[in-house]
């Protein structure tokens, strides 16, 4: 048999539309990348051109430093390694983002075939939701790098766990616990997100289904996210400037618009839609806490989904409920419960 036919056969025809959309929205998102995109520092991207340029060293003291109340280790390394290989070019990083975004997308729809045993039509709201252009803001300028790389790490840890759970490989095991500490070492956004991540470790130590270097392994990384998570909040600086959240009606309602904001960020259907995602969402979790150690790992995603998105409600609130294009990449990981 030719690999075209395995191929067909392993697609199926709605696997064969599926892929058709992820590689339509793709080339959009990264067409309209470079349609908008600068060869030019913007906003905080100032910040780091020094570091880019080389004209002052790179330091563990520099990496740690907070960044708009991000302390953004592994998107500094990165940021400053993308613009420097492209030759100091920063439309790289954006490429880059959109890069990554469309590799999680497939790696995701990989997982989905694997799982299921087949595509499914609605499988193309993966690449429709992560690699939208209504996320604009997040792949057009260098700084949000570490928005869209906590997010895609965190569906490449839920990706890795259920290939894992499905094929036992400790290589996917190992990738998982890469890609959580990507997330947790993104900056604020990603540190909320141990919120589901180091519970669904300490699950996984006192899981006796598990191997016992699993077990180990799962109990050291779930201490390691805690204290991490604990050295953080100690070490937080709140930035000058910022006004105080109102009531917390208003940070619910900012929390709503949030979860609403991957799939209509438009104010004036976006507290419906928001209203819709969270009742789609409850009915979901209560309908797969029948089996729930069959998606342990996607109810860890929606309480990680959910610390980043309490967190950003709380420090962005005082700002208004008018939602920037970028923190709607935040919450992109709920395609996979939805």
């Amino acid at each position: 048999m030719s690999a075209t036919r395995r191929l067909w056969r392993w697609l199926g025809w709605k696997g064969a539309v599926v892929a058709a959309i992820w590689m339509g929205a793709s080339l959009h998102l990264l067409g309209q990348v470079l349609r908008y995109t600068v060869d030019m520092p913007y906003a905080d991207d100032f910040g780091f051109v020094e570091y880019i340029t080389g004209d002052t060293p790179i330091t563990w003291e520099w990496l740690w430093e907070p960044h708009n109340e991000h302390r953004m280790i592994t998107p500094k390394l990165l940021l400053v390694g993308v613009t420097r290989a492209a030759g100091v070019d920063f439309r790289a990083v954006p490429c880059f983002s959109v890069g990554l975004m469309a590799a999680i997308a497939a790696y995701v729809l990989v997982v989905l075939r694997n799982t299921r045993g087949r595509f499914e039509l609605h499988h193309a709201l993966v690449p429709l939701v992560l690699c939208s252009w209504a996320q604009s803001e997040s792949f057009t300028w260098t700084s949000p790098l570490n928005i869209v790389l906590s997010s895609a790490a965190l569906l490449a840890w839920w990706a890795s766990i259920k290939e894992h759970q499905r094929t036992g490989n400790l290589a996917l095991h190992l990738t998982a616990m890469i890609a959580a500490v990507i997330v947790v070492t993104s900056g604020g956004t990603g540190v909320a997100a141990i919120t589901g991540i180091a519970p669904w470790y300490a699950w996984k130590a006192v899981n006796r289904d598990r191997t016992l270097g699993e077990r180990y392994s799962s109990a050291i990384a779930a201490i390691c996210f805690t204290l991490y998570l604990v050295v953080y909040v100690m070490a937080y600086q709140r930035q000058e400037g910022h006004p105080a959240t109102q009531s917390f009606l208003q940070t619910a309602h900012c929390a709503l618009r949030l979860f609403a904001a991957p799939f209509a960020n438009l104010s004036s259907v976006i507290d419906g839609v928001g209203a819709i995602v969270v009742v789609v969402l409850l009915v979901l979790t209560g309908r797969a806490l029948r089996d729930w150690r069959a998606h342990d790992a996607t109810f860890a995603l929606l309480l990680a989904v959910g610390g980043v998105v309490g967190a950003v409600a709380i420090g962005r609130a005082g700002f208004g409920l008018d939602i920037a294009p970028r923190y709607a990449t935040l919450a992109t990981p709920l395609v996979i419960v939805v």
